[in-house]
């Protein structure tokens, strides 16, 4: 029975990405996130503002177009082919780094666990060729070198992820606040990504796209209510249960939210930590996810990850089976697409109880085995 439970998922993900690989190399994947940051690279070297007008189309930072220039070049089909390995080995592979360190006894059981959560979610991102699965792949492998204080290589890590989609300041603000020996390789690192951009032989065109860049992500950032059908975050929860913010009020509640899980993160430092780094792992996600004014139904890939691992050290240890199997589903929940009539209001109150359990957890100095450690921990009351 265990081996199933380790190799069936193992293999259920394997073939998604073969599949995917097929499909993209037969141009028969949608590829349209793909297809944008490609249409900027090419925008880009040849001397065109990259960024088009209104909220559609690419979003990100000039740094982006750098380092997806590789892909781009190798045209839709290489390419494509190329960013869809690149992207599922990156989360893979940080999924299984955080099992392995997390749970070092067993780490196949919860790596088989956590494939199960996040396949959902990974075939909806795949073949679009999301950025957010290479920004989730790196954080993984950024929280994995937190815990093993491998300072630079983590630095390098959570900066290429902001540089790949720029919500991963979520996750690299609590890493700044939470590690002091981390924050000068953090600050140069980051310099480093945002200075990749003037690789371009012309600084004054340099200097005007990111100009442009920021107009763009404010434009883009406040979607006007209705624009953005796919939205799934705070706000739509809330308008579910018929309370509406004005955009005054979700801006003041976003801060709020910021405050709360840097002091849950920070009280987390005092608690448990041989697994902070997961939990802040975990908080930034969250955060990214459920106040995100442009979080889409899809984004909860990003999230996954960590209540899939959440459920593998659960459902392995026999006093939290019950827990386990209940943030299994819920993980499998947040990949699969329901619709627009459920996506708005299920996905973020699914991420608003795994941040319940984590802030209950930390605010009650409670260290149950499920936030890490589990070959050692038990409980602490």
């Amino acid at each position: 029975m265990q081996r199933v439970l380790v190799l069936v998922p193992a293999a259920a993900f394997l073939l998604l990405v073969l599949v995917t690989v097929f499909r993209i190399a037969l141009g028969v994947a949608s590829q349209e996130s793909y297809q944008i940051y490609a249409g900027a690279v090419r925008n880009w070297w040849s001397g065109n503002n990259p960024y088009p007008p209104g909220i559609q189309g690419f979003d990100y930072l000039p740094a982006t177009i750098v380092l997806f220039t590789p892909f781009a070049l190798c045209g839709r089909a290489v390419g494509g082919v190329l960013w869809c390995l690149f992207s599922a080995g990156l989360y893979a592979s940080g999924l299984y780094r955080m099992s392995r360190l997390l749970a070092p006894g067993h780490p196949w059981q919860v790596l088989g666990i956590a494939f199960i959560v996040v396949w959902f979610g990974a075939k909806a991102n795949l073949p679009d060729g999301q950025a957010q699965v290479v920004m989730t792949g790196l954080l993984l492998h950024a929280a994995a070198d937190l815990k093993l204080a491998r300072w630079n290589r983590a630095a390098a890590e959570l900066a290429i992820a902001v540089a790949f989609k720029p919500v991963a300041l979520s996750v690299f603000g609590l890493a700044f606040v939470l590690y002091p020996s981390l924050r000068k390789p953090l600050l140069v690192a980051l310099s480093v990504a945002l200075l990749l951009p003037f690789l371009y032989p012309q600084p004054g065109m340099v200097l005007a796209v990111y100009h442009a860049a920021l107009d763009k992500l404010m434009i883009a950032g406040q979607p006007p209510r209705g624009a953005w059908p796919w939205l799934a975050d705070i706000s739509t929860l809330l308008d579910a249960l018929q309370i509406r913010l004005a955009v005054g009020g979700q801006l003041l509640l976003r801060a709020l939210a910021a405050v709360t899980m840097l002091a849950i993160a920070i009280r987390a430092r005092n608690v448990n930590q041989s697994s902070l780094s997961f939990m802040a792992l975990a908080l930034g996600l969250l955060y990214l996810t459920l106040f995100n004014p442009r979080c889409e139904s899809v984004s909860y890939v990003a999230l996954t990850p960590a209540i899939g691992v959440s459920a593998g050290l659960a459902i392995t240890r026999e006093s939290y089976a019950k827990l386990g199997w209940l943030l299994l589903a819920a993980g499998v929940a947040l990949g699969v697409p329901w619709g627009k009539g459920f996506d708005p209001w299920l996905k973020p109150a699914i991420a608003l109880f795994y941040f319940v359990l984590i802030a209950g957890a930390v605010l009650l100095r409670y260290r149950p085995a499920w936030l890490g450690d589990a070959d050692k921990i038990e409980t602490h009351g």
